[in-house]
């Protein structure tokens, strides 16, 4: 993530890769992204992501990955 983006909100909703070349490329079963779903939303100001359901998340560094803003859950219209 850059310095220039904006800050994160609470519901922000990202997909997000690794930023380390190295890791983002070791992507086979039980690897960097195992577990893991590339979806990420910020929750109680901390970025994570969605894979498992409830409070077992994982907390992600936003300096560590790069984020590509989908939108806010406050924005979005059930249907």
């Amino acid at each position: 993530m850059t310095d220039t983006a904006p800050p994160m909100r609470e519901g922000d909703i990202y997909r997000w890769r690794w930023a380390d070349p190295k890791r983002d490329a070791d992507c086979g079963p039980f690897r960097s992204y195992h577990c893991l779903s590339q979806w990420a939303v910020v929750r109680d100001g901390k970025l994570t992501d969605t894979y498992w359901p409830g409070l077992d998340n994982r907390v992600l560094d936003p300096a560590e990955v790069i984020l590509t803003f989908i939108g806010n859950t406050a924005d979005l219209v059930e249907i």
